[in-house]
């Protein structure tokens, strides 16, 4: 069933931009792209009866596309902003895991990369609260465009930007438009210095680099600079922080046990998905950052970005 209020228009909880399948070193294929993990996160966690999670990507008519859509399906993700492609394949990532951190090989001229504008996307912006994008997702010139139009349809909504830095995917303007456009920032630390770099402001230096008060002091200066609501630091196992206009907070750390082949892609887009629904619902700042943190840490314990999440997690968030 839609999501939808009194007047019949739906509120939509979107992913847009990149949907594929990372592909491990022992030739797991698992669903994944930023923006379609914190969709299927975001779809798993107890969600008001006025919203509903889309995901909103362009796939291939292969094997591989009719299989995100029926990943997607299965998840009560709705299907209206997915395009098939007809000439290109479904994308695809090659995975590696070094020293704990994942590296990625990203095809090119797949699918995503031609993400078409149309009426049916519009509509959809116009009726999204919030919606998650990134900078990969932009390396294409269509799909840049089209990314951009629905974000400057969609004024109402939480535009949380994710600055997934994937060399050599790492443009300057692409960064700049998809912070003007953002009404929230999410980056890792080393993203966090190109994103003080890029804007002028000062980073830090010495032992301050090491002490999470004065990283989030900074972090609160660049925000009302830039004039957004939050920008949220993940800082892998040590968790993460927020600067917010609603205040700050530092997490409290969390750890599970780890599965057999655990690894840590999509633990901060299952962050990003939090801080969206933990927004959405006027939680406290704290509450928003240790709930980030937990499930943030389930995710990394576990082999792949999307693993189904537990009802001892889920308890949590009700």
């Amino acid at each position: 069933m839609q999501a939808e209020d009194k007047q019949g228009q739906r509120n939509w909880i979107v992913g847009l931009g990149e949907a594929l399948f990372d592909i491990f070193p022992d030739q797991r294929q698992v669903l994944g792209g930023a923006p379609l993990n914190v969709a299927f996160h975001a779809s798993q966690l107890p969600l008001p009866a006025n919203l509903q999670v889309a995901m909103v990507s362009r796939i291939g008519t292969d094997p591989r596309g009719s299989k995100i859509l029926n990943e997607l399906s299965a998840r009560n993700i709705s299907l209206d902003g997915m395009q098939r492609d007809p000439e290109r394949p479904t994308g695809i990532v090659q995975v590696e895991i070094k020293e704990g951190e994942p590296r990625y090989t990203i095809v090119k001229e797949v699918a995503w990369d031609f993400l078409e504008w149309s009426p049916l996307l519009e509509k959809m912006a116009k009726e999204t609260r919030a919606v998650c994008y990134g900078s990969l997702g932009q390396r294409s010139p269509q799909s840049q465009e089209t990314i951009r139009e629905f974000l400057k349809n969609a004024t109402d909504a939480i535009r949380l930007f994710d600055i997934n830095l994937r060399p050599p995917y790492c443009d300057e303007s692409i960064l700049r438009n998809g912070c003007q456009l953002a009404s929230m920032i999410k980056c890792n630390e080393d993203e966090l210095s190109t994103l003080f770099n890029l804007h002028r402001y000062p980073w830090l230096e010495g032992s301050q680099l090491t002490d999470p008060s004065a990283i989030l002091n900074s972090i609160e200066g660049l925000r009302k600079q830039l004039g957004l609501s939050a920008i949220t630091l993940t800082r892998s196992e040590k968790g993460c922080m927020i600067a917010s206009e609603r205040g700050c907070a530092i997490g409290e750390p969390a750890k599970m046990a780890q599965a057999m082949g655990a690894d840590p892609v999509g633990a901060g887009d299952a962050t990003s998905a939090v801080l969206l629904l933990g927004w959405l619902q006027n939680w406290p700042i704290q509450r928003i950052v240790d709930s980030a943190n937990r499930l943030g840490a389930y995710v990394a314990s576990q082999p792949g970005a999307t693993p189904r999440i537990p009802s001892e997690i889920l308890q949590e968030f009700q």
